[in-house]
């Protein structure tokens, strides 16, 4: 065979990957703009992605009381390394919360990425008053990070002291206070667009079901409505999040080929992506192959 059929050949094959390339920038809106930039609605959609810029708000700079009783800084605990999944809750809810939570759990038990070490966990209260009471607090996170060792997918894998955070108000509050004060926590809910009332004929919140997953700086990065989040869903979520520093290399790569569907509340593979790096691997490996024979062609003389 002659060089300029090779050549021919390589250009065609280059010719090939970057027409998928283009056809992936040119009709697939969606690598374009990601999806879901309203406010988080359940009416109108489920798994809104909000686009963190550095206009974005982030987390407002209020104080908790941790499982301790210490009182800590909100800011403090959004220190640009990890990515924060987060629950607002109250701890004796009888039952809506309970679900949350253990949605979330049962979904990190099944991640290779580890609470702590990839990413961080964080429960706030938002009933006023369960202010103080950080007893509460600490048997529930003692529950649930019992409960993520016992079946841990992936273990037994022992959580730092800071991979599960949960914080109350940091003032002691009455038994029958009053639920509609100005607190940090009611602040921290209209920033997170998370709305709740208390219903005094049912004695008990009404609130909806979500799990919130920030960036590392503190935006808002995703909702994901229900109690129950598949896997592969709550893990791209993070790596979402983490902006390119969570997870291996493989990882992110596996998460650039997919983007969240609203419609389905979960990610979907992203076709003309997995295409393009398709083409790419496949234009590299025949462009190796094609080199090894020309050298070898040459080394024959039958290339003149």
């Amino acid at each position: 065979m002659k060089l300029s059929s090779y050549l021919l050949l390589i250009l065609c094959s280059l010719g090939l990957s970057v027409g998928v390339l283009h056809a992936g920038s040119a009709f697939d809106p969606a690598l374009k703009k990601p999806v879901g930039l309203e406010a988080p609605d359940e009416s109108k959609t489920l798994g809104t992605y909000i686009v963190p810029t550095k206009d974005s708000p982030k987390v407002p700079d209020l104080f908790f009381m941790n499982e301790t009783g210490k009182i800590v800084r909100l800011s403090d605990f959004f220190d640009g390394t990890k990515p924060v999944v987060l629950n607002m809750v109250y701890i004796r809810c009888p039952f809506l919360c309970t679900e949350v939570l253990n949605g979330a759990v049962e979904s990190m038990q099944k991640l290779t990425l580890t609470p702590g070490k990839d990413y961080k966990v964080l429960t706030v209260s938002f009933d006023p008053n369960e202010g103080g009471k950080y007893a509460f607090a600490a048997s529930k996170k003692s529950s649930y990070i019992e409960s993520f060792v016992a079946n841990d997918k992936h273990g037994p894998r022992n959580l730092s002291d800071d991979a599960w955070s949960f914080f109350i108000e940091k003032e002691e509050a009455e038994e029958d206070g009053d639920r509609n004060k100005e607190c940090d926590s009611k602040t921290l809910a209209e920033m997170l667009d998370f709305d709740y009332k208390f219903n005094e004929e049912k004695g008990m919140y009404e609130h909806p079901s979500m799990t919130i997953v920030l960036t590392p700086d503190g935006k808002i990065s995703r909702y994901l409505y229900g109690t129950r989040y598949q896997a592969k869903d709550f893990k791209l979520a993070i790596i979402e999040a983490g902006k390119g520093k969570v997870g291996s290399s493989v990882e992110r790569l596996i998460s650039w080929c997919y983007r969240y569907d609203p419609k389905t509340n979960g990610y979907t593979p992203a076709v003309l992506r997995i295409l393009s790096v398709t083409a790419a691997a496949s234009l590299l490996l025949f462009g190796g192959f094609m080199f090894k024979m020309w050298r070898r062609e040459i080394r024959n003389g039958s290339i003149k």
